[in-house]
């Protein structure tokens, strides 16, 4: 099967797709613990908005952002190792995208949320679920970094495969080259024509090869002269 439409990524980048993978469990295991905490615990229901981001970019919608992660990550694994038939670069591309947005708008704003909170003493019931959440900025800015090294490596490995090193494109310029190659030289022949000739060596045959023709034609004897006859002689 070939696998020439996929792009190749250092031998790192699986290692980073299972930290991910991971990650987004452990993200998806606070954010949930915070929302069911505060929603269940206390009666907090508005302010919730950055951790429903965090868990998907929509609000009162939990659990939704790391089985997006979940999906992309399993998506960009399988193709690459499994079934690469099924693998697309510029779906990868976009998922990659789309998944460096999602991450950074995220740990953001969970962040900015979290820190609001943050006068809250120990002592209080509801500062554990301050602190679940402000773990939860500080693994997904660890997220989007990690989204930051692989869509840097992806952009560049996809830049050099299909614009910098194309076979196609190689094969055009050898063709060009060719073609420059033989109109120079039959420029050459035309402008030198007796040097194009001189190239061509001429085999004669030998003197003792063969006898000399002779011509079946028969020679005429050269014409006489007319001969003048003596003037009379007189009688006396």
């Amino acid at each position: 099967m070939s696998t020439a439409h996929i792009i190749e990524l250092p031998a790192f980048v699986p290692i980073i797709r299972i930290t991910q993978l991971v990650l987004s469990i452990v993200i998806l295991g606070l954010a949930g613990n915070t929302i069911n905490g505060l929603n269940g615990g206390t009666g907090l229901t508005l302010g919730l908005e950055p951790l429903a981001f965090m868990v998907f970019c929509v609000c009162f919608q939990p659990r939704r952002k790391c089985v997006w992660t979940l999906l992309i990550n399993t998506y960009l694994l399988a193709t690459l190792i499994l079934i690469p038939v099924a693998y697309n670069m510029w779906v990868h591309l976009a998922v990659e995208a789309i998944a460096w947005i999602f991450w950074l708008s995220a740990w953001a704003a969970t962040a900015s949320w979290a820190s609001t909170w943050s006068i809250y003493s120990d002592y209080t019931e509801i500062y554990s679920y301050w602190a679940t959440a402000a773990a939860a900025a500080g693994m997904g800015t660890i997220m989007w970094i990690m989204y930051t090294v692989t869509l840097v490596f992806f952009c560049l490995k996809l830049y050099n495969q299909r614009f910098g090193s194309n076979p196609n494109a190689q094969a055009g310029g050898l063709e060009v080259a060719e073609m420059g190659g033989l109109e120079a030289t039959e420029k050459v022949g035309e402008s030198h024509p007796m040097g194009a000739v001189q190239q061509q060596q001429v085999v004669y045959p030998a003197s003792d090869s063969a006898p000399t023709p002779v011509s079946t034609y028969a020679v005429s004897p050269p014409p006489q002269q007319w001969q003048q006859s003596p003037p009379p002689q007189q009688l006396y």
